[in-house]
C-alpha cells in the first residue's frame, strides 16, 4: 500500500521527534496511521479522506493491529440520518425520528463529513422576525409552537434571545367558577380524606417463641373480673386504633379505607376444648382487656352497632375474635345473617373449631360462599384458609407453604416498618397458610 510508513520513513520520523519537531494534534475521528511522511515539509502530514477511510483496521504506525470495532445499530442509524438531511429535516427532528439524543446527532454528523442544510438557518430567521408580532397578538409559547411545528422550549429560547416576554397568563374563570381554584380545592379534600395510621400506640410485643403464661385446668378468662355483661353505656365493637398490632383503618389492597373494628369474648368459656393453645392462650397476658359475656343480649348489641357502624362508614372490617371463638351455630348464623344484610360488612380472624366439627364446616362453608367478606382461617392446620403457630422465634419469611406473620416479623427487627394488620392485609386478601410465632 503507497501509504504505509517504509522503514526509511520511520528514520526520518523518529529524527525529526528528537529534533523536537512537534507533530500536529489528531482531531477527532483521526487516528496515527491516517498521517504519512512529507518529505518537502521534513514532517507528517494526513492522507486524503477516502485513503483514510481504506486504511481502518490496517496496521498502525506500532505496526499493531488495531481492528475497528463497527456497530451494526450505528451504522443503519447513520445511513437512516443522511437520508432524513436530505429531504431537509432538522437536527431536533432528525433526533425524535431515530429516538436519540440530539448531541449524538451531530456527533453522527461529524463522522458522516455532511452538514444540515442552511435553508434551517433561513426558517429560524424567518420564525424569529415572525414570533414578536405573535407575542403582540397574546398567543402562548404552546400556541406560536404548534404554528411552527417546534417545541415549546425552542419558542422560548427565541424569545429570550430576542429580548421579548411572554404576557403572564391570566386565570380564566367560566360561568363564574374559578376552575383552578376549585381544582385546587377538590384535591385538598381528597388529601384531607387520605386513610391514615391513627393507632394510639405503636409498640407491639416481640414474640420470643414461648407463651407468657401458662395456667392449667381454667374453663375461662384468668381474669374474670375483666369478663363485662352487655350495658347501655360502652361499646361492644371497639375502634381498631386501640391495638397497636391490629390498627384502625386498612391501608393498602382492595379493602384500603375501610374501619376496623375488634371484637373479644370470654377465652376458653367461648372455645373448643381442642384447641392447642387452651393452657397458653394469649389471653393469659392481657390482663386489661375487655372481654364480653356471650348470649342472646350480646347478639342484639352487635346487631345495633353493625348497623350504626355500616351505615356511617363507606366499609367495615371486624375482626373475630381478639380473644375467643364462636360458641355456637346460632351465633356463626349471626354473622352470615349480617353479611346478607350489609353489603359493605366485612370480617377476618381465627376460629380454633377442627374442620370436623359442625361449626368448623359452617365456617369453611360461610367463607366458601364469601371468600372476600368472611376471611376467617381454621387454627392449627396449614393449607388453604390455614394458621399454626411454631415455638421458636424466626427471621425467615416463609416457612413452608406458609407466610410468617409480617408484623411479628417486624416486632422482631425492631419495628422499622411499624407494620400492623392494616397495613399488611394478609391475613384477608390471601388465602395461603399463616404461621404465627408463640407469644
Amino acid at each position: 500500500m503507497p501509504d504505509k510508513i517504509t522503514p526509511n520513513e520511520r528514520e526520518l520520523i523518529d529524527a525529526a521527534l528528537k529534533r523536537g519537531k512537534k507533530v500536529q494534534k489528531v482531531p477527532r475521528g483521526k487516528s496515527a496511521y491516517q498521517m504519512k511522511w512529507d518529505e518537502e515539509k521534513k514532517g507528517l502530514r494526513y492522507v486524503e479522506a477516502e485513503v483514510a477511510n481504506s486504511l481502518r483496521g490496517t496496521s498502525g504506525m506500532m505496526g499493531r493491529s488495531r481492528k475497528t470495532k463497527r456497530d451494526p445499530k450505528v451504522a443503519m442509524r447513520r445511513q437512516r440520518l443522511s437520508d432524513l438531511m436530505r429531504v431537509g429535516k432538522t437536527a431536533r427532528q432528525c433526533a425524535s425520528a431515530l429516538g436519540v439524543e440530539i448531541n449524538v446527532i451531530y456527533n453522527d454528523v461529524r463522522e458522516l463529513g455532511l452538514k444540515f442544510q442552511r435553508s434551517q438557518s433561513v426558517n429560524v430567521q424567518q420564525r424569529r422576525a415572525e414570533i414578536p408580532a405573535m407575542i403582540e397578538k397574546g398567543l402562548t409559547r404552546g400556541e406560536i409552537a404548534d404554528h411552527f411545528k417546534v417545541s415549546v422550549g425552542t419558542i422560548s429560547n427565541d424569545a429570550d434571545i430576542l429580548g421579548l416576554t411572554f404576557p403572564k397568563a391570566r386565570r380564566r374563570v367560566y360561568s363564574g367558577v374559578d376552575k383552578a381554584a376549585a381544582i385546587k380545592k377538590d384535591r385538598a379534600a381528597r388529601k384531607s380524606q387520605e386513610v391514615k395510621d391513627r393507632r394510639r400506640f405503636k409498640t407491639t410485643p416481640v414474640p420470643l417463641g414461648k407463651a407468657g403464661r401458662v395456667k392449667k385446668h381454667l374453663t375461662g378468662a384468668m381474669y374474670p373480673n375483666r369478663v363485662s355483661d352487655v350495658s347501655d353505656g360502652e361499646a361492644v365493637l371497639k375502634d381498631g386504633r386501640n391495638n397497636s398490632k391490629i390498627g384502625g383503618d386498612v391501608l393498602v389492597g382492595w379493602l384500603k379505607g375501610a374501619r376496623i373494628f375488634t371484637l373479644s369474648l370470654e377465652e376458653r368459656a367461648t372455645c373448643p376444648t381442642s384447641c392447642v393453645l387452651w393452657d397458653s392462650c394469649y389471653g393469659n397476658q392481657m390482663e386489661k382487656a375487655r372481654r364480653w359475656r356471650h348470649g342472646p343480649e350480646l347478639i342484639e348489641r352487635l346487631r345495633v352497632e353493625i348497623a350504626e357502624h355500616c351505615a356511617e362508614h363507606e366499609n367495615v372490617l371486624i375482626r373475630l375474635h381478639v380473644l375467643g371463638d364462636f360458641w355456637s351455630e346460632e351465633y356463626l348464623q349471626f354473622w352470615a345473617e349480617m353479611l346478607d344484610k350489609h353489603e359493605n360488612l366485612h370480617v377476618f380472624g381465627f376460629t380454633a373449631w377442627p374442620n370436623t366439627s359442625k361449626i368448623g364446616l359452617g365456617v369453611a362453608w360461610l367463607r366458601d360462599q364469601s371468600p372476600r367478606r368472611f376471611m376467617v382461617r381454621t387454627s392449627g392446620m396449614t393449607g388453604q384458609w390455614g394458621s399454626f403457630t411454631i415455638d421458636f422465634p424466626t427471621d425467615q419469611k416463609k416457612i413452608g407453604d406458609a407466610v410468617v406473620c409480617p408484623e411479628q416479623l417486624d416486632a422482631m427487627s425492631g419495628g422499622k416498618r411499624e407494620t400492623h394488620c392494616g397495613s399488611c392485609g394478609v391475613c384477608w386478601s390471601s388465602s395461603v397458610p399463616i404461621a404465627f410465632i408463640l407469644h
